[in-house]
């Protein structure tokens, strides 16, 4: 006697996610947050390399200015805003900030150890309520971003 297919709780076009596609997907979400670190640093690495002269090494000119929402779509035009000042004191204004995704943070974080690593000014400051309650729940030390100001 042929056995009937038992009916699915899922409608037909749609899959129930296992733990281990649900596990997959968040190995790729820090697969993709690693990729922009590693991308940032190896950037920064070229980008020191360049041949434009510093304008001044000890002191920022203007302010970076972050734009409103550092969503991961934010992070690679924070990275490119970034290492174009490369080799360069810089200050980087977090005022207008209302939105903060952990792709801009890691982005903000690795030019932190850079230009920390190149012996360069680096402060963020004026951080928006926003942009302090965010690290705050992700749980990220004020050192780790040289927030200026704050502990």
């Amino acid at each position: 006697m042929p056995r009937t297919k038992k009916k699915s709780a899922v409608p037909s076009g749609g899959r129930k996610k296992t733990a281990a596609a649900k596990g997959s997907k968040a190995k790729a979400g820090s697969d993709t947050i690693a990729v922009t670190m590693e991308t940032f640093e190896l950037a920064a690495d070229e980008a020191s390399i360049s041949t434009a002269p510093p304008i001044a090494q000890d002191q920022p000119s203007q302010p970076l200015m972050l734009p409103d929402c550092l969503d991961s779509a934010a992070a690679i035009t924070i990275k490119d805003m970034l290492l174009s000042q490369r080799g360069n004191a810089i200050a980087v204004d977090a005022s207008q900030v209302r939105r903060v995704g952990v792709q801009s943070l890691q982005v903000l974080v690795a030019a932190a150890r850079s230009w920390q690593r190149d012996g360069l000014s680096y402060r963020l400051e004026n951080p928006s309520s926003e942009f302090l309650e965010t690290i705050a729940l992700v749980g990220l030390p004020h050192q780790e971003l040289l927030l200026e100001g704050h502990q």
